[in-house]
């Protein structure tokens, strides 16, 4: 290996896993720049110095951590770019399951989970705007890289299965395929390949007790309005554990860090109270305006997680909020949609990194005389599904999208 492929395998682990985990665990923004201890560390060293002599893994990992500077920084070795990697990672890890007796252990399972993110990521024209060249190659390719990655997530989860299951394995591996299954779901519109059997449930009291959680008035206002909506008792749950989890991860991240259990959990039960929804919009007996609520809710998890991967995702999400609102077969039931819930909806999907243009004028036309300011506009929102420093990052641009239209329509009145 020369110089500049050493360092792609650094660069992934000194930056990427670790600030991405502790976004997956909802901590805020300000943090990451921290280079705050998690509790995956010591599986990121061993990881790397096992690349020097696995080399299914030190393929693999390239690939992925290629991929991953190419969209993150529009760079790329032009003579190895992931393919090259991608390629080469394939036939060692075929070459090693073709052996009798291989061994079933972690650097196996994070071989093919490296595999399977490249190909997600070879699904995702939207993750490659820094490299024209290469958008329009994914762009081609189609749903290709989604295949792909099924096929490996599947392969995958036989080998842990027939394996005795996830608990034979180090916590990094289930953490790291559920994110890229959740990921996939969202992104392609299909199910879920890894059954949700490691949600860790309500907050234990020995987490509670070690954050301080005092069960206090946090976040007194997020979704009230929501839960008076008539929604089915699946639903009901879900949102009444994300406004929990909510308020308990304001309460843990005002500690400068927590420990690794309290870490485990956060991360844990965000991922399945994302995985439910993902599960729920599949249910065939769903009504349009939950299918909605679902999309939007996505939207707003997505959204709040500050990194630069997740922040893509809802677009995806939103995408699908916004077709879903502007189907005509579904006018009358639009038209039942009180007016509070159809202006969270049109905000949420407003409130990502590129808004689709529709959001913003639907916005700006369900905008009363007098409202436009970040304040009135809160007043609106906080019964729902926002928080202030997480959607409310967008709120100085929707509101002077809202002022400029605003003021547009009056100028025409005149």
């Amino acid at each position: 290996m020369d110089a500049g492929t050493h360092a792609i395998l650094h660069i992934t682990f000194s930056q990427a896993s670790r600030a991405n985990f502790l976004a997956e665990s909802f901590a805020p923004s300000y943090m990451l720049l921290h280079q705050l201890p998690t509790r995956h560390d010591a599986m990121f060293q061993l990881r790397l110095k096992r690349c020097v002599e696995d080399e299914k893994l030190m393929y693999s990992t390239l690939a992925y951590g290629s991929s991953l500077l190419g969209w993150m920084m529009g760079r790329f070795d032009s003579a190895k770019q992931p393919e090259y990697f991608l390629d080469k990672a394939l036939r060692a890890v075929r070459n090693y399951l073709a052996t009798p007796g291989y061994k079933v252990d972690d650097w196996l399972l994070l071989s093919m989970y490296a595999l399977a993110v490249t190909e997600m990521w070879n699904g995702l024209p939207v993750m490659w705007e820094r490299s024209p060249q290469r958008h329009a190659m994914v762009s081609m390719l189609g749903s290709h890289g989604f295949a792909a990655c099924r096929m490996h997530l599947k392969a995958l989860l036989q080998i842990v299965n027939n394996a005795g299951g996830w608990g034979q394995f180090d916590p990094y591996i289930l953490d790291s395929v559920v994110m890229a299954d959740r990921y996939m779901a969202i992104s392609h519109g299909r199910p879920l390949v890894i059954p949700i059997t490691w949600d860790p449930g309500p907050l234990p009291s020995s987490i509670r007790e070690e954050l301080g959680i005092t069960g206090e008035s946090v976040l007194p206002l997020l979704g009230t309005n929501l839960l008076l909506e008539p929604l089915s008792e699946e639903l009901d749950n879900v949102v009444r554990d994300l406004i929990d989890y909510c308020r308990i991860a304001s309460e843990a991240w005002a500690w400068s860090s927590i420990g690794p259990e309290a870490e485990g959990w956060l991360f844990r039960r965000l991922q399945a109270i994302s995985c439910r929804l993902l599960n729920y919009i599949h249910d065939e007996q769903i009504s349009y305006v939950h299918l909605c609520i679902c999309f939007a809710t996505l939207t707003f998890i997505s959204s709040s997680i500050a990194a630069k991967g997740p922040q893509m995702s809802p677009q995806y999400a939103a995408g699908q909020l916004c077709l879903l609102l502007q189907e005509k077969q579904h006018a009358a039931e639009e038209m039942k949609i009180p007016k509070g819930l159809y202006f969270w909806l049109l905000f949420i999907g407003s409130a990502v990194a590129e808004p689709q243009p529709w959001f913003l004028e639907q916005l700006a036309k369900h905008c009363e005389e007098g409202e436009i300011s970040e304040s009135s506009l809160e007043a609106r929102l906080e019964p729902y599904l926002y928080l202030p420093s997480r959607q409310g990052t967008h709120m100085p641009l929707i509101v002077d999208y809202l002022n400029s239209t605003s003021e547009w329509t009056t100028m025409e009145m005149i």
